[in-house]
């Protein structure tokens, strides 16, 4: 594959070009390439863009469209989810002489999508994490060729959701929602952060606090849960809105309070792209609230086919401890208060 001289090749990220024009400087290291320029790679050159474009001898305005940006039209240029302790690479990629890819930058993505390999960002001679604005295009800084790395393949729901956030279409994709599996929304690494840190215990046990993994190896168990839940769809979702609903504060009365800052989180995420989630929440809790008021959930047209004890204490006009007595006293038979009769219907508690 023969890449561009002086501009960016379609995907690749901004620390690989600067490899790359630092191999075309005869640089084997883009560190020292940068340095004798009186640059760095980091937050400098993205935020002035245009002064570092005039060091490297670029035309005006190149850097920009490869530049990590806080709210990105491609999720895989987020700065939000930009590595900054790891700068893995996928070695087959390196081998034909591809660029690196933008969405290797993103924390959440693990695999390279068109070798179904699993990206590395480990040395094997020096034992260092590879780092941004270091080491060569093809080699560690310490001489170490990154294209003899070894090979992992990677799994199909790695697959998915690195192709998800890298906004490729991949047969993989087919594991996700329908409505996941042909779109990508500007937030999806928010909402896949979201999926995979509701299964994650912090010190503080606050959720949105979760640390975004540093390394590939850190990143595949941080998204272990979120990846069940966006793969195994929709058993794995569906038996999570389950466990929240058994799991939350059983005295609240409705069912965004049982589920709490969880429900809110999801809830944020609007869109077609989430139209899947929203729909399958309504229906859990439409079929398995025990509550008295369903709240602002999502209506679902597939109805229950039981009435919790404090819904029918409502309607029947008695107070809910004697509708338990009564029903717990016999349940084989049909209880009647006031003239009323419970058939057709089963009553939850």
């Amino acid at each position: 594959m023969t890449l561009p001289v002086r501009s960016p090749a379609p995907q690749e990220s901004l620390d690989g070009f600067l490899r790359r024009l630092a191999e075309q400087e005869f640089w084997p290291d883009v560190s020292d390439y940068l340095a004798g320029l009186g640059l760095r790679y980091g937050r400098r050159i993205i935020e002035g863009a245009a002064e570092a474009e005039e060091l490297l001898d670029l035309e005006p305005g190149i850097l920009a469209p490869i530049s990590p940006v806080a709210a990105p039209s491609e999720p895989s240029r987020s700065w939000r989810f930009e590595r900054h302790h790891s700068a893995p690479v996928c070695p087959d990629c390196l081998s034909e002489g591809q660029p690196h890819h933008q969405s290797w930058r993103h924390a959440l993505v693990t695999c390279c999508v068109d070798h179904r390999l699993r990206l590395v960002d480990q040395c094997p001679m020096c034992q260092e994490t590879f780092l941004p604005g270091r080491g060569g295009y093809d080699s560690c800084h310490c001489g170490c060729p990154l294209d003899r790395l070894e090979r992992t393949m990677a799994d199909d729901r790695e697959i998915a959701i690195s192709a998800l956030i890298a906004g490729k279409m991949h047969p993989d994709r087919a594991h996700l929602s329908p409505a996941l599996a042909f779109r990508t929304p500007p937030d999806i690494g928010e909402f896949v952060y979201f999926l995979a840190s509701g299964g994650v215990k912090t010190v503080t046990e606050k959720q949105g606090k979760t640390p975004l993994p540093r390394t590939v190896d850190e990143a595949l168990a941080f998204l272990d849960d979120g990846s069940r839940l966006l793969c195994h769809w929709p058993t794995a979702f569906r038996e999570e809105v389950a466990r929240r609903l058994s799991d939350g504060d059983q005295g609240a009365s409705s069912a965004p309070a049982r589920l709490g800052r969880w429900y809110q989180r999801l809830m944020s995420f609007d869109g077609a792209a989430y139209k899947d989630f929203r729909q399958v929440l309504g229906e859990v809790v439409s079929q398995q609230f025990n509550g008295s008021y369903v709240g602002n959930v999502p209506a679902v047209t597939q109805e229950r086919d039981w009435i919790s004890a404090a819904e029918a204490s409502r309607d029947l006009h008695i107070r809910s401890e004697r509708l338990v007595c009564a029903f717990r006293a016999s349940r084989t038979a049909i209880p009647t208060v006031r003239g009323q009769s419970f058939r057709g219907a089963r009553t939850k508690f």
